[in-house]
């Protein structure tokens, strides 16, 4: 990705300032070439970070999508599960109050050259969502994930085409 990161810094800055207007809390920012991450109202302390974990040129080029991907998608399955059990009232107090808030949605931009590292992907966090979600009868619009691909590594255009129309998934 390092060829590309100032096409990075770019789109982030655009994106984040989009989608700071719909996240009260602030739009989180991650990486798989680190363990940084940042959340903030402020598109610009979102491109600082972006800025301060370009990956270094002596890395060999490829990523764990799999971890971060999973600790993500982990995370808001538990929300899912904590969601569903308080809207199951169980004492008469918690039936007067009515339900619980709405579920947030979740929306994930990933921008990715898809130069994984082997046997690292992330079909296996997606498909699990994807039974969670049907187990609990979410809508198809509760999680969206949009992969914007940087470079032209055949490979990577071949996981990321894998992942839009190759899972085949029922939901």
């Amino acid at each position: 990705m390092r060829p590309y990161w100032g096409k990075v810094i770019e789109l982030l800055d655009v994106l984040a300032y989009i989608v700071k207007q719909s996240d009260p809390d602030g739009p989180e920012l991650y990486f798989t070439i680190s363990n940084s991450y940042k959340r903030s109202r402020k598109s610009s302390d979102l491109v600082q970070q972006a800025k301060e974990n370009c990956p270094p040129a002596e890395r060999n080029g490829f990523s764990d999508i799999y971890t971060p991907l999973e600790g993500i998608l982990s995370k808001y399955k538990d929300k899912m599960d904590d969601h569903q059990s308080h809207q199951q009232p169980t004492s008469f107090l918690s039936r007067l109050a009515g339900p619980s808030k709405e579920l947030r949605k979740l929306s994930l931009y990933i921008f990715t050259d898809a130069a994984w590292q082997p046997k690292s992907d992330a079909e296996g966090p997606i498909q699990s969502l994807v039974n969670k979600l049907m187990a609990l009868d979410k809508a198809k619009d509760q999680v969206g994930i949009q992969f914007i691909r940087f470079g032209y590594d055949r490979e990577g255009i071949e996981h990321l085409s894998r992942l839009d129309s190759g899972l085949h998934l029922q939901r």
